[in-house]
């Protein structure tokens, strides 16, 4: 018989609380796959592969409705999810790389005693912004409009255009 896990327990090796994972049982995102005869939760192998994908889509910035319908995606296996991931996490960690060597550079300049305008810091900085939203989660396309609505609410309220 197939080892399961409690809700503490889950709860403890991946780092998020009890009432966490009972939230991801509600709404539907984290169903564990078995209750004992108390009526409580028991989660098996394939439950924590799920919990670990929800959780690295978490940290990725994903929300819980997106995370579910990346993660019910019919069209895609286990595998596929995780290439997808694994993607996302690539260009994440590029991007960022991009950020330091922009920063590296400025720091540089700075030692120098050269101060860049704000046009120049926004032509570094806002160039690797809009590359970083450019690129961001292609293998997502459908939610790519909730992404950018939330990247531009983040933005502020400049012009679009």
């Amino acid at each position: 018989m197939e080892e399961r896990l409690t809700v503490g327990r889950v709860a403890e090796l991946a780092g998020v609380t009890v009432r966490t994972l009972h939230h991801y049982d509600e709404i539907g995102l984290l169903r564990p796959s078995m209750r004992s005869a108390a009526g409580y939760r028991a989660y098996s192998a394939e439950d924590v592969e799920r919990l670990r994908e929800v959780l690295a889509y978490r940290r990725l910035g994903f929300g819980l409705r997106e995370i579910a319908d990346l993660v019910d995606d019919p069209a895609t296996d286990t595998v596929a999810r995780l290439r997808r991931l694994r993607g996302l996490l690539l260009e994440q960690r590029d991007r960022a790389a991009a950020m330091v060597t922009a920063i590296d550079r400025e720091l540089e300049a700075r030692a120098m005693g050269i101060r860049t305008t704000p046009e120049e810091q926004l032509k570094v900085f806002g160039a690797q912004l809009y590359d970083a939203i450019g690129s961001a989660y292609p293998a997502t396309r459908r939610t790519e409009p909730r992404i950018a609505a939330r990247i531009w609410d983040a933005l502020g309220t400049h012009e679009r255009y």
